[in-house]
């Protein structure tokens, strides 16, 4: 929902910087926490999606994944 408010704005400016959260476990896995797990996926293709979408107006969609 951010990020969908934020577009509007940015695509006026011409550019804009997002920066999703994700989280290195969407690389590696593991047991006991596959909804952890699959969440933080999630942000990773929402991410790759965004960036293709909107990136023709100049705004860059990032996502970080700390350990």
């Amino acid at each position: 929902m951010c990020c969908q408010s934020s577009i509007s704005q940015m695509k006026t400016q011409g550019k804009g910087k997002i920066i999703n959260i994700s989280s290195v476990a969407a690389f590696t896995g593991g047991g006991n926490f596959i909804h952890y797990v699959t969440s933080k996926g999630g942000i990773l293709s929402f991410t790759r999606g965004l960036a293709a979408e909107v990136g023709r107006y100049g705004i860059c969609v990032n996502s970080i994944a700390p350990v």
